[in-house]
């Protein structure tokens, strides 16, 4: 998954900015302090939270949500320009 600046490695700005404004609104509302922790601060890449989604709003009875990560995180490992 590559959601960085490719000549230095770098974070993406988006995703830096992101999980900044998550810690602060995790902080401030500490109900919702859990999802946003599951949904943003634990991934490590934009990817890697999308990949997260993804699964979460695709799994039903026939599919569970750790099968459609893996599949989501292949399908971005193989083709970077998703």
């Amino acid at each position: 998954m590559v959601d960085h600046d490719p000549d230095t490695g770098a974070p993406a700005p988006v995703w830096h900015r992101l999980r900044f404004e998550a810690k602060a609104a995790a902080a401030a509302e500490t109900t919702l302090a859990s999802y946003i922790d599951a949904a943003i601060l634990t991934h490590d890449t934009l990817c890697s939270a999308l990949v997260y989604h993804l699964a979460q709003k695709l799994a039903g009875p026939a599919t569970n949500s750790l099968a459609l990560r893996e599949l989501c995180r292949d399908a971005y490992d193989a083709d970077p320009t998703l």
